[in-house]
Parts: C-alpha cells; structure tokens; sequence
C-alpha cells in the first residue's frame, strides 16, 4: 500500500541520517526490523463532547427550555460539553459506552528484546518507531425526547465541529530498581477531523501517521531496557464517534544498533 511505502522510506532516511551524524553502522551488525498489523476488526472511540444544536424547529408542547438555542437553554447549557454531562432538563445524560472514552490502548502492540541482535548497543542505539492508523468519524444522532429535553416535540440538525483524534506512544519496561514503568514518552500526534452534520464524515484521506525515535535519554539509567513493550494508545476530543477500520494499522519499529565513531 502506498502509505507503508512511504513509512518504510521515511525509516530509511532517518537510519541513515543516525548513522551519518553519530556513528556507524557495523557491517556485521545491520538494523533489526519489526511490524505488527492490526486486528481485523475494527476498533472504535466513544463521542466525547455533546455536539452543536442547530436549525430547532419545536412543536406546540415542548418544554419551554427548548425552543431556543440561547443562552439558559438545554442546549446551549450542553454543547461541547462532556458527553457524561447530565442534561438540566431530564437529569440524564445520552447512554454511552464510557469504556470507550478517554485514552485508550489501540491493538498495536510490539514487544522488542536486545537478545534480539543489538544487546551491546543498548547506550547507543536508536530505535524508529513508526505508526500508521486510518480514523474514521460519524456525528451521532442523539435521543432528544426522555433525554436531552423532556417534553420535545420538533426537528434538529446535529453539528459536530472539528476537533482532534490523538495517538500516543506507550512504553512499559522494568526499571534497574525492579520497578516497573508504564506511560507515555514523547509528545502526543493529532489528527484533526473535519466538521459534518449527523451521517458519516467523508475525507480524502483520513490516515494519521505517527513518528518517534527512541534513544537511551529516554530512560532514567541512560540505556534502552533489554525488553520494551511498546503500544500505540488514543482519544478522542470530538463529538463523533470515531473508528479504524479492520486491518487498516501499521507499527514498523526500526532498530539501528550503531557504535559511536572516536573523535
């Protein structure tokens, strides 16, 4: 696919960018690569933000809270809010699955080991990790009526305004004290989705690409642990419902066991 092309040419450079500017690359010592792909099935995050209330047209009966979208009103008291926000109209808030909100781990998972090839180069050695994920979004259709507003009679556009997906890259090892660490190192990647009205959300071609290169400063005894669980986690800070289809994940890690060059 043209995407994992890319990926791999991306990784070529940056090896040997590595190489030239710090050391050299032993002849008997070449880089270690590994991939894992995703599942297939796809994987989803819950909305997280209530969306836009727009072009109300209520009905004889509604409850008076309803029929603008003005400040005071159900709806603009819950736009963009939280999606766990309880409504000021009916006490409840729209049913989600909420194991499905906040950060969560994605099915890119790598376990990488020095024993595979590069145990002496744990000081020096450069590891290029590389993800790919297609993200997808749809603005829900929420229940008004016994929900948001009770009583609600009328018509409504739901708008989701743009707002960003995130990925994260997560590392677990042990430490040389015995414990074990198990969080996030670098900075978070966004991808921004593009506003729609209720129904699928239709880019040209919605594929966020993460890049990070681990090096021995990232850890507290300035040398790469001899095993490194690495996953890619993310969230969702949209009102849509957010998914990656089946089979459409990539992590390429890009291990360059090079010895630094005596000046």
């Amino acid at each position: 696919m043209r995407w994992i092309a890319v990926v791999l040419i991306v990784m070529f450079m940056a090896g040997a960018a590595s190489a030239a500017d710090s050391g050299s690359i032993p002849a008997s010592q070449q880089p270690v690569v590994k991939q894992t792909r995703a599942s297939t099935t796809d994987i989803e995050l819950e909305a997280a933000r209530y969306p836009l209330f727009e072009n109300l047209k209520p009905q004889a009966g509604t409850d008076p809270m309803c029929l603008h979208n003005k400040e005071g009103s159900v709806f603009y008291a819950l736009q963009k809010k939280a999606i766990t926000t309880k409504s000021p109209s009916t006490g409840k808030a729209v049913e989600v699955n909420t194991s499905l909100l906040g950060r969560q781990p994605t099915d890119l998972k790598m376990t990488i080991a020095a024993k595979d090839g590069w145990e002496g180069y744990r000081k020096t050695a450069k590891i290029l990790v590389t993800w790919t994920i297609r993200v997808e979004g749809t603005c829900p259709a929420w229940g008004i009526g016994h929900v948001i507003c009770e009583p609600w009679l009328g018509e409504l556009t739901f708008v989701c305004p743009k707002g960003d997906v995130k990925t994260f890259l997560n590392a677990k090892y042990t430490k040389a004290d015995g414990r074990v660490f198990n969080g996030v190192i670098g900075q978070p990647v966004s991808m921004e989705i593009p506003a729609g009205k209720t129904g699928p959300i239709l880019q040209l071609d919605p594929t966020l690409t993460g890049t990070y290169l681990i090096t021995a400063d990232d850890f507290p005894d300035k040398q790469i642990p001899a095993d490194l669980e690495l996953q890619i986690l993310w969230e969702n800070d949209t009102s849509m419902r957010i998914k990656s289809p089946a089979g459409m994940r990539n992590m390429i890690v890009n291990i360059i066991p090079y010895s630094k060059q005596s000046k």
